[in-house]
């Protein structure tokens, strides 16, 4: 690329080649490092918000006495969420479908709360192009 860029700019600016080069490079590694950076964030907050949907949902369950009623295959009395499965089978689904919608909306958000969350998102914009430059 340094040989193809220097003939287009000419014997004038052949100097700023390897600071074009070298600055390009750079943009482009962080432009990918954002994406990932996206891509994982997008993935645990999948799990961290279904983890906590499936909490909660056992929680009520229990505190109205639901549990209680369940087959002792499906949930032992009283009910644990850390002994059985049964939080995990419902938090997984919906980390997954939460990931899915994070990625295919392109890490956007919805049109009534892109309007309603501007502020922060001018603060996350902000942060972001402190850590950038």
């Amino acid at each position: 690329a340094g040989p193809l860029l220097a003939g287009v700019m000419g014997p004038d600016l052949n100097h700023w080649v390897p600071c074009i080069i070298d600055s390009t490079v750079k943009l482009v590694a962080v432009i990918v490092a954002s994406y990932v950076q996206a891509l994982i964030s997008a993935f645990y907050s999948g799990l961290r918000g279904g983890r906590l949907f499936a909490r909660g949902l056992f929680n009520i369950a229990a505190e109205r006495g639901w549990m209680e009623h369940m087959p002792d295959c499906v949930a032992s009395k009283p009910f644990d969420p850390d002994q059985s499965y049964l939080d995990e089978a419902v938090a997984y689904p919906l980390a997954a479908a939460g990931f899915y919608v994070q990625l295919t909306s392109g890490f956007a958000l919805a049109l009534p709360w892109n309007i309603l969350l501007l502020p922060l998102s001018l603060v996350e914009w902000f942060l972001r192009w402190q850590v950038y430059t």
